[in-house]
């Protein structure tokens, strides 16, 4: 064993392993062969390089890994694909210009795919449409402009701002109550299960 410094203008090989309790400073840098590694106190816990052209690296740790710069962290690849602990490709992001980000999808064909639920507890502005192609809306849906539907719109009453609201009163009536909370005699919608029956108002009644 040598138990002092060594100091060498050329190579340093060894067979087995170089421990050492102190710090070292290579001014060359390190090369570390392929399909080798760099272990750190766990065999789970290394860098490493494989045999492929170009290389593969791979860092790992037994527990959590922290990543903390100062300044920005980049990201520079090509995509960015998200496993999970057995392997599999979970989500994704496709920074080359052909996808977007996708949460629970791997082939994210819009800017933002998610597969899956969305919670939000804060609102959600969009300058753009909505689109749902299956489910309903459970909550409030408060527009600025026209909502419109290919299908049906379901609801108890439907409120008319301070003209007051459209309900139905009973298994075959539809009226039009006041802001007050009173029904508006002269617009009477009289109905039946499969058609309209009757019309009663006292006013005019105007379509274009």
């Amino acid at each position: 064993n040598t138990l002092s410094h060594i100091t060498a203008s050329g190579n340093i090989s060894a067979s087995g392993n170089i421990i050492a309790t102190g710090t070292g400073s290579f001014d060359g840098g390190i090369i570390i062969p392929n399909d080798t590694r760099i272990t750190f106190g766990s065999v789970d816990s290394f860098i490493s390089v494989d045999n492929d052209n170009p290389e593969d690296l791979t860092i790992a740790a037994d527990d959590d890994m922290f990543i903390s710069p100062d300044d920005n962290l980049f990201l520079a690849g090509e995509n960015i694909i998200f496993r999970n602990p057995s392997g599999t490709e979970s989500a994704r992001f496709d920074n080359d210009g052909t996808g977007g980000l996708g949460i629970g999808n791997v082939n994210p064909p819009h800017p933002l795919t998610v597969t899956g639920i969305i919670s939000a507890s804060g609102d959600i502005h969009t300058q753009g449409n909505i689109t749902a192609s299956a489910g309903n809306f459970s909550s409030h849906i408060t527009s600025s402009g026209n909502i419109s539907a290919s299908g049906d719109i379901y609801g108890d009453n439907l409120y008319l701002g301070n003209a007051g609201r459209i309900i139905s009163t009973d298994d075959d009536t539809i009226a039009i109550q006041n802001e007050n909370g009173g029904v508006i005699p002269s617009v009477v919608l009289k109905t039946s299960k499969t058609s309209v029956v009757d019309l009663i108002s006292s006013g005019e009644i105007t379509a274009s």
